[in-house]
């Protein structure tokens, strides 16, 4: 159940007015993913929807997000996949302006090894949208649409986007075990006499 929840917004980003308007009921604030303005262990959940894309320096934001959030805590990433049409699609933002061309695409590999370092245990990357980077009609004819559905259900690593969830490591606090000590004292030896003793009394009496 989510009680809380927020929505952050890059300072000077042209869409903000956008999101404020279809984000009414959620509480907005204007902020870098590099510099959170939020204390350590202060979050439970994290999602990063097409944000690691916008970055300039990921590493750092996925930093920030491991710092804020508490252990046990889940980190949700969607992102645009480079391994893809969409990846090679995006080439051509270098040349055109457009859409893609302020994006920076992450390799969910890459991604992996520095969830892993910072502390996170990641599941299984789902990848989504095989559709080709064409108009609404091209991506949806029949034949198309077969062989993204084969593609989608062998999860291949070529989909348009993906989507990672990892959880962070909470490290369990120790707990030192300390023995009790027998504050007793010992109890001194007392010599008990021997069967054989007592029959060699018995005799030297009969005699």
């Amino acid at each position: 159940m989510v009680r809380n929840h927020f929505r952050l917004v890059e300072p000077g980003w042209s869409d903000a007015a956008g999101v404020m308007a279809e984000t009414a009921e959620m509480s907005l604030f204007q902020a870098s993913l590099r510099e959170i303005p939020l204390p350590n262990n202060s979050l439970d959940a994290i999602i990063l929807h097409h944000a690691l894309e916008a970055c300039e320096d990921p590493r750092t934001a996925l930093r920030e997000c491991a710092r804020v959030l508490t252990g046990g805590g889940r980190l949700v990433v969607c992102a645009f996949n480079p391994l893809s049409l969409w990846g090679a699609r995006s080439l051509y933002g270098r040349v055109r302006d457009d859409r893609f061309s302020e994006l920076k695409f992450v390799n969910p590999f890459r991604l992996l090894d520095w969830l892993t370092v910072l502390g996170f245990e990641p599941e299984p990357v789902k990848y989504v949208a095989y559709n080709l980077p064409l108009d609404r009609i091209a991506s949806d004819a029949a034949v198309w649409r077969g062989t993204r559905q084969i593609l989608a259900k062998r999860q291949l690593p070529i989909g348009g986007a993906y989507v990672l969830s990892a959880v962070k490591i909470a490290l369990a606090a120790g707990v030192r075990q300390t023995r009790l000590r027998d504050t007793a004292g010992k109890l001194a030896p007392v010599a008990y006499p021997k069967m054989s003793a007592s029959r060699n009394l018995k005799d030297a009496e009969r005699l």
